[in-house]
């Protein structure tokens, strides 16, 4: 298993980005159409949230990774 710190968990779901805040990773909140009602709390918890991947990625190469929340 990777250490937290050099890892970063990508999820769609409020409860998959808690549990892997608690394990200490670092999170991205991807928008996932079947989980749009919990969209507004996943761009709350998550250290980066995004609507697209090509938006993340984009956003990575211009200013690097997101600071943890």
């Amino acid at each position: 298993m990777q250490n937290p710190v050099q890892a970063t968990v990508f999820e769609d779901s409020p409860v998959g980005i808690a549990t892997a805040r608690a394990a200490g990773f670092a999170t991205v909140g991807i928008y996932d159409e079947p989980m749009a009602e919990f969209w507004p709390q996943i761009t709350q918890t998550a250290d980066f949230a995004s609507r697209t991947w090509q938006d993340w990625l984009q956003n990575v190469q211009q200013t690097g990774p997101a600071p943890r929340k």
